[in-house]
């Protein structure tokens, strides 16, 4: 640092010395010029060789003015400035032998050049006081060698003045160099602390930058993945207005975002989760998490379900609740139906094992009251009372044949079957047991894929499902046969047993009356039934259930109250003729 600080100073002293030396070449030339006038007046006969004299110095020192603008070092400078110097002071003391000697007036001359050389030029001090010596030297020596001293008042007075002018002029130049070398001290610094700020300020702005970048990348990340997140989010304030959504927000709730923005998260929900709403912001205000479910309410009106998770975040001087809302309508849907499934698997068991052993029981019976039927000494009515005891045990045998086909008890006889074969084949009978005011409408898949299936079985689910239409028609209407083939891409959820594949889809519609919704959850457990009393014994659903999940397959209903119903039964097609069908339209979940 120190060394830094040298350096500096000393580069500074030599632009200053560089400077001065040519101001004080211009100088000595304008000050031996001018003083030629005096010359005239004091010593006209000297006049002219003075003027030579002046001439001659001007035009040296014109000469070392243009040396020194042509380099600039220390030494250099020196060298010409000392010459300068020396050769002003031999011409001053030319003059004053030529003009008085040690009486001479000129000796004035050394007065001002011991002033410029210890007073203005920043020489080194050393340097500055040996040269200011050498010069009371150059004036005293000549005029001790040549000139005889008469004057001795003149001569004492005249080295008194030169002798005096060193003396303070050398103070005077001690000083000088003090305030300089402590100005450029100062100034050194002040560069410094320039560069040091300079530095911070561009290293400042620089992190202001990075850190703008980091800033901007941070919000373009978290912007990113608030808008990409696949659940709805939403931020509110204490008083559960919306101030910002994400897009799923919008997909969900069917609005656009500044529908949504400004809108009361109250308004949102369903009449009867809407008192419940504030309940929860009072909880959530209090810096509880919640998680819970609710119903909302889409902008076509549709009821959505929808699981919530919150939390109250405090945000320098405000709190925001921010809201994660998750659409489980589907999966509320499949849970529905996984427990519906469960349900059915349960009353299936139960009853298949009650029917077993009832038709164990009505086994017995129907045995001996043939028995006792042929053995022809009953008289008539005894007779008739065994034959009606046979006939009901024989009824609630079927009955209870139907509950262990329902729960897979029984034994099934699968083939090769065409669907589209089956279906025209039980045409007429169809036609037989239908009214002639509903309209029978047939559409037939080309190139269907065959089943393995029970045709008995198969035909017992069409019949059923036919005769439930008929019952649902009873003013007429319109009856829809379909059948079709689709790919099923993935397994359901809550139905392992539907894999993969290529799959039958037999469609029946009708345009009836419908199936209300509280119904509809229950139309394929046994014993249920949407009839009047004594026209139906609700085992129809469930026998057609039970067949279709013995087949691998899958049926699906759909109804609307007036609107009618459609049961969409799915059977697994076989593989070895699916090479020479046309390619299949895809069905999704």
């Amino acid at each position: 640092m120190d060394n830094d600080r040298d350096r500096y100073i000393r580069n500074e002293i030599e632009k200053i010395t560089h400077s001065w030396v040519g101001i004080s070449a211009i100088f000595g030339i304008v000050f031996f010029l001018a003083l030629s006038v005096l010359d005239y007046f004091v010593t006209p006969e000297n006049f002219n060789k003075f003027l030579v004299y002046r001439a001659s110095i001007s035009l040296i020192l014109g000469l070392i003015f243009l040396a020194n603008r042509l380099k600039r070092n220390l030494y250099y400078q020196y060298f010409l400035t000392i010459l300068g110097i020396l050769l002003s002071a031999a011409t001053i003391e030319l003059m004053i032998l030529d003009f008085g000697g040690h009486r001479s007036l000129y000796y004035a001359g050394y007065i001002l050049l011991i002033i410029c050389v210890l007073g203005i030029l920043p020489l080194h001090l050393i340097v500055s006081l040996v040269l200011s010596i050498s010069l009371y030297l150059i004036y005293l020596i000549p005029i001790l060698l040549y000139d005889r001293i008469v004057d001795h008042q003149a001569f004492i007075n005249s080295n008194a003045f030169l002798i005096s002018t060193i003396i303070v002029a050398f103070g005077w130049r001690i000083l000088n160099q003090r305030s300089i070398i402590k100005e450029l001290e100062l100034q050194y610094e002040l560069e410094q602390d320039k560069k040091q700020l300079a530095f911070y300020s561009a290293n400042l702005e620089h992190l202001v930058e990075e850190r703008t970048k980091q800033l901007n990348k941070s919000e373009m990340m978290l912007r990113s993945l608030f808008e990409q997140a696949n659940d709805a989010i939403l931020i509110m304030d204490e008083k559960g207005v919306i101030i910002d959504v994400n897009n799923r927000a919008s997909d969900i709730y069917g609005f656009e975002k500044d529908a949504l923005i400004g809108a009361s998260f109250e308004s949102l929900s369903s009449e009867k989760d809407r008192e419940q709403w504030q309940k929860r912001l009072e909880r959530l205000l209090e810096g509880q998490s919640l998680v819970f479910e609710t119903k909302h309410l889409r902008k076509d009106g549709e009821e959505v379900n929808i699981e919530v998770s919150a939390k109250a975040i405090r945000l320098e001087d405000r709190t925001v609740i921010q809201a994660f809302c998750r659409d489980i309508t589907e999966k509320k849907r499949l849970q529905q139906q996984l427990l519906q499934i469960q349900k059915m698997e349960c009353v299936g068991e139960l009853a298949g094992g009650v029917a077993h052993e009832f038709n164990n029981f009505l086994t017995v019976i129907v045995g001996y009251s043939d028995m006792l039927i042929q053995e022809g000494r009953l008289d008539e009515r005894t007779l008739q009372l065994i034959r009606q005891i046979n006939r009901s045990a024989r009824q609630a045998s079927q009955l209870a044949n139907k509950l262990l086909s329902f729960a897979r008890k029984t034994e099934i006889e699968k083939t090769r079957i065409n669907l589209n074969d089956l279906i025209n084949e039980t045409h007429q009978m169809l036609a037989r047991i239908l009214p002639k005011n509903i309209e029978i409408q047939k559409q037939l898949h080309d190139d269907l894929p065959f089943v393995e299936a029970d045709p008995n079985q198969i035909e017992q689910v069409l019949m059923n499902l036919v005769l439930n239409a008929r019952d649902a028609m009873p003013q007429g209407g319109t009856l829809r046969i379909r059948t079709d083939r689709v790919t099923l891409k993935e397994v359901f959820d809550g139905l392992p047993h539907i894999k993969p594949g290529e799959y039958v889809v037999v469609s029946i519609e009708d345009t009836g009356k419908g199936i209300p919704e509280k119904a509809l959850s229950r139309i394929f457990e046994p014993f249920f039934t949407t009839k009047e009393k004594g026209k139906g014994t609700g085992l129809g659903l469930s026998m057609v259930y039970g067949i279709v999940k013995e087949h691998g397959g899958y049926i699906d209903v759909k109804s609307s109250l007036n609107k009618g119903t459609k049961f969409d039964v799915y059977l697994p097609a076989t593989t070895d003729n699916l090479q020479r069908m046309n390619p299949p339209h895809y069905f999704g979940r």
